[in-house]
């Protein structure tokens, strides 16, 4: 039996430093974080983690921001807050930073990230996550991240400075309720994403602002797999836009697209013209799947696979197959 004057081993102090680095990979990264205090030894290994998520688990739970964001004094405090956790994380920090996600998109402030997305860049970030509140202006640091492989962004605003070339290592991209108001709607970004072979999207097909998301299909002119995500409004009668028409896309040809996946359809009279575009424009096409809305019944099916045959499709190997939820 061990005398109780006698001082416990510090067993922590002698773990491996490899074990450690494991053991915080598999950690969420506030506790990882917190690790700093059980030795001298755990005190600086979380400053080499490559990853940093920054999500709801390491702020706080939705539905204690949502109340905390409705008090203007609490936002303030939160807006303090979060600048001064930022600041402290990116200032202990050593090594290369090869992933960050940022998930904020419950918050009702628009915090500062501009110094977050320099930190990034200079650490040549290749994976990207950005979930923010509605419409945030992405600053001018966001475009220095050139090392960017992978990237979501949900509710953000893209407009690149003038001498902006685009990431040239980019190769999927994720864009969730890309939204242009008040402007012409552009028929591409900026600048084009040559890279990019994975691309997957939201796109709201009741709203006005669809044109956005689709005319900037013609900036990934080397897409191999295109995944849209269906939002919808059941209630509203939507009828045919003539933007969705294929005479609307004369200079959009997908010549590398070999497969589309359509997610929540309903087959309203949008989607099928949706259908119908990618059908026409997409030569080495070979699958197309469609995964109807869970409230779809079989004899909608049946007549969305009836309709769809008789579409034009520019390759003759291009097969659609509908996948029950």
């Amino acid at each position: 039996m061990m005398d109780p004057n006698q001082s416990c081993p510090d067993v922590l102090s002698k773990v491996p430093n490899d074990v450690i680095d494991e053991i915080l990979m598999h950690l969420p990264f506030r506790d990882a974080v917190c690790t700093s205090i059980l030795s001298k030894e755990w005190r600086k290994h979380w400053c080499r983690l490559p990853q940093l998520t920054f999500d709801s688990d390491f702020w706080k739970l939705k539905k204690d921001i949502q109340c905390l964001t409705c008090d203007k004094r609490a936002t303030k405090d939160l807006t303090s807050n979060f600048t001064t956790t930022i600041h402290n994380i990116i200032a202990r920090h050593s090594g290369p930073v090869t992933k960050c996600t940022l998930c904020i998109q419950y918050w009702k402030i628009y915090p500062p990230i501009d110094n977050l997305l320099y930190f990034l860049s200079r650490n040549r970030i290749q994976h990207l996550v950005l979930r923010l509140p509605r419409q945030l202006k992405l600053p001018p640091s966001f475009f220095t991240c050139l090392n960017l492989r992978h990237m979501f962004l949900q509710n953000c605003l893209l407009l690149p400075p003038p001498d902006f070339k685009g990431f040239d290592r980019l190769i999927s991209l994720e864009l969730h309720e890309v939204i242009a108001k008040g402007q012409e709607i552009p028929k591409k970004l900026f600048f084009d994403l040559l890279c990019v072979k994975h691309l997957c999207m939201c796109i709201y097909l009741d709203r006005d602002e669809i044109l956005c998301p689709l005319s900037l299909i013609r900036s990934f002119p080397f897409l191999q797999y295109l995944e849209i995500q269906m939002e919808h409004n059941f209630k509203k009668n939507m009828s045919a836009l003539e933007c969705l028409e294929v005479e609307a896309f004369p200079d959009v040809i997908f010549k590398h697209l070999r497969e589309v996946k359509l997610i929540e359809a309903n087959v309203s009279i949008r989607e099928m013209q949706l259908m119908k575009l990618l059908l026409a424009m997409s030569p080495v096409l070979v699958r197309m799947v469609i995964s109807p809305h869970r409230f779809l019944g079989k004899s909608a099916i049946v007549k969305t696979l009836a309709k769809l045959a008789e579409f034009e499709c520019a390759s003759p190997k291009a097969e659609i197959f509908l996948k029950l939820i």
